[in-house]
């Protein structure tokens, strides 16, 4: 019979040790979403920087004709 299917109640140490791996992994979803969500950002705003260099780099082109 495996401990994973035996009804037979948990000690308290085990319990704690559970609940205390559920919160650190809430913890590192937590960061993990946060990192995203900065990424993201990163990511949109090189994209503007980029579209606002190829602008620059028209315009001055466009003074040099």
């Amino acid at each position: 019979m495996s401990i994973m299917g035996s009804s037979a109640p948990r000690p308290p140490l085990e319990i704690d040790l559970i609940q205390k791996r559920k919160e650190e992994l809430r913890h590192a979803q937590d960061i993990r979403q946060h990192y995203e969500r900065k990424l993201e950002r990163a990511n949109t705003l090189l994209q503007e920087l980029s579209t606002h260099k190829q602008r620059l780099d028209q315009r001055e082109r466009d003074l040099l004709k």
